[in-house]
């Protein structure tokens, strides 16, 4: 491979670089492709969060070249990050290269045809400056997530039947104001990704506005008052009797997390006076839960099957960011099992293991995202966005000069008993342990675990 070539150097003065990208859907970073060449030189490659047009804070380290010996060799080097982190729709990121302290230059090459702009360069570590030229060569390959349907019956293929479509009307029309609202359990805990309904509106002239809720049920075998996420107003349908695909699909924006333990209620009403919309039932399938109101109580009404589909991401507490090494050599593990919650007092427990022997530390924890900043000059790394909340001392186990050491906590007792430290339902939460390492050569004396993020279930 030839092309255009970029110096990456780390004696004076030194040089970055730094390349923009955008997934298209959510998915877990598996590996990252360079084109590099290199003399006695190590480059590390990390992924950086976007802030404003220009790099921002480091998220995750995925990982560091060999010391590459041919110079002009122009190799593909492919880099595969431990963490897998995840990388949303639409959210633009960075990867950056920096050769490494201690080594020498190599060169970050822009393969030939390649016409984009738009990447970066700085200098002694000053700001990053936009560089006119071809983009260096780079490729990020990344894994879907499992998405499964949680509910519904609408795979794999759906029509409707013109004759059992049942209406969500206003209170200006006809008939008064009608509301429906149809059951289920998801399949497996995940989070709500997307909400498919049938939905067409009831003539050429009909008003087609609809609010759709999602409300979990509260043990009254109908919808409960409490709403699990708005899904808002959806318009512009199809025309009933004109098309047997009329689906919509609504995107969830808060992602909350939904249990298998439980039930909810899609729930349709009238966001116009003049409503006059039919929800579709899926002819493959004639039965079902169906609840009408008509502005008093939810009472059951038809044993038909509404079209509609709930998906999901199976995704509950994961793994990211790099634990740091301790003096004595030992590496922890994060784990966190169960189900975190904003309301039981006991049932989700963290815990940091193979940390050195009988040391004590905290779980620290915040709801401002992902980062992997250096944790002072030794090989941790500060995992959790600031300002952070500390869920109190947990005091070690273990033998002093082993990995053997532990800290764990219940964070829903935690919460129960100080409600001012509970993130709150909903929250996406992301949690590290920091502990005493005295006799570390860094400059903190003490190390870092690598780090968890998950969802608080109500």
């Amino acid at each position: 491979m030839t092309g255009a070539g970029y110096l990456l150097q780390t004696y004076a003065p030194t040089n970055d670089m730094a390349v923009p990208f955008t997934p298209t859907s959510d998915l877990r970073l598996d590996r990252v492709v360079l084109a590099l060449d290199s003399y006695q030189t190590q480059v590390d490659v990390m992924l950086l969060a976007d802030e404003g047009g220009v790099p921002g804070a480091i998220l995750e380290l995925v990982g560091t070249t060999d010391a590459l010996q041919t110079f002009n060799a122009n190799e593909l080097v492919t880099l595969t990050p431990s963490s897998g982190y995840l990388l949303r729709a639409g959210t633009p990121y960075w990867i950056s290269a920096n050769g490494k302290a201690g080594t020498l230059s190599s060169h970050w090459y822009a393969p030939p045809g390649i016409t984009e702009s738009g990447w970066v360069r700085r200098t002694n570590g000053g700001p990053w400056q936009a560089v006119s030229g071809p983009q260096p060569g780079l490729k990020v390959h990344g894994s879907a997530f499992k998405t499964p349907s949680l509910g519904g019956n609408l795979a794999p293929t759906w029509t409707y039947n013109s004759s059992l479509g049942l209406p969500v009307r206003g209170s200006g029309t006809a008939l008064g104001e009608i509301s429906r609202a149809v059951v289920f359990q998801p399949a497996t805990d995940a989070r709500l990704q997307s909400v498919s309904l049938a939905l067409l509106k009831n003539g050429p002239l009909a008003v087609d506005s609809v609010h759709v809720e999602l409300h979990l049920e509260t043990g009254a075998g109908s919808p409960g008052s409490f709403v699990v996420e708005d899904l808002g107003v959806v318009s512009g349908l199809p025309e009933f009797g004109t098309t047997a695909t009329g689906i919509t699909e609504i995107q969830s924006q808060s992602g909350p997390m939904l249990l298998a333990a439980n039930h909810y209620w899609l729930v349709c009403t009238p966001a116009d006076p003049d409503t006059d919309v039919v929800w579709a039932d899926n002819a493959a399938l004639s039965s079902g839960l169906v609840f009408t109101s008509t502005g008093g109580p939810w009472v059951f009404s038809f044993p038909i099957g509404l079209a509609y589909q709930v998906t999901g991401i199976a995704h509950f507490a994961e793994n990211y960011c790099q634990a740091g090494t301790s003096a004595g050599g030992c590496t922890p593990q994060l784990q966190a099992n169960g189900v975190p919650s904003a309301s039981a007092s006991s049932g989700f427990t963290v815990s940091a293991t193979a940390l050195e022997g009988g040391k004590d530390g905290i779980f620290f924890y915040s709801s401002n995202g992902r980062q992997q900043q250096p944790w002072g000059n030794g090989s941790s790394f500060q995992c959790v966005v600031p300002p952070v909340k500390r869920a109190g001392l947990v005091l070690g186990s273990g033998t002093a000069g082993q990995c053997d050491g532990a800290l764990v906590q219940d964070l829903n007792e935690l919460w129960w008993s100080n409600p001012p430290k509970s993130p709150g339902s909903g929250a996406l939460v992301q949690i590290q342990a920091w502990y005493r390492d005295p006799f570390s050569t860094s400059n903190q004396t003490t190390s870092m675990t690598d780090a968890s993020e998950f969802t608080v279930a109500p």
